[in-house]
């Protein structure tokens, strides 16, 4: 029995693209899950950090609240897509999606709270402020981030929430 040890250059040439083909198989990278990088910038600003509410739209007015005078609304963003919320009484869970970013740390966002603590109030306006912050939540479509602190606004451009960076010495 005789073997041939000359190959056939199109035998090679179909060889070598038969085993490119089958080793490309094998590397497969996420497709379409790249997102732009201001984005990205954006969650790393917004992420693992714990932000302090600092004025909110309440009874038709914005008011701002004087950070370490006794507001303890707290939010904090997850890089996974989740939030979770504390007004010191109740905690709210949720995801958050960031979309369509405008430029200079604005994007569209949006949150869905998912599991929302019921704790009661002994006192009717605290409750009513409560009530008012967590249903902001729902009203939200943009975020502008500056510094170390951003502002939420609903759909017709209306600062909604304000949050700073937390400063534990207050």
């Amino acid at each position: 029995m005789k073997i041939r040890k000359n190959f056939p250059p199109a035998f090679c040439c179909l060889l070598i693209t038969a085993f490119l083909f089958v080793l490309s198989g094998c590397f497969t990278g996420k497709v379409g899950t790249t997102a732009p990088a201001e984005l990205s910038e954006l969650q790393q600003e917004l992420t693992n950090k714990t932000w302090l509410l600092s004025g909110m739209f309440f009874e038709n007015q914005f008011i701002p609240l004087e950070p370490g005078h006794g507001s303890n609304h707290i939010l904090l963003f997850y890089e996974d897509g989740t939030f979770e919320s504390s007004t010191g009484i109740n905690v709210l869970e949720g995801t958050w999606t960031l979309k369509k970013p405008a430029g200079n740390g604005s994007a569209g966002i949006s949150f869905e709270i998912t599991s929302e603590s019921h704790e009661t109030y002994g006192d009717e306006d605290a409750a009513k402020f409560e009530n008012t912050f967590i249903g902001l939540f729902d009203s939200v479509r943009k975020i502008d981030s500056y510094g170390n602190q951003f502002s939420l606004y609903d759909g017709e451009g209306k600062t909604i929430l304000k949050f700073i960076l937390n400063n534990p010495d207050w």
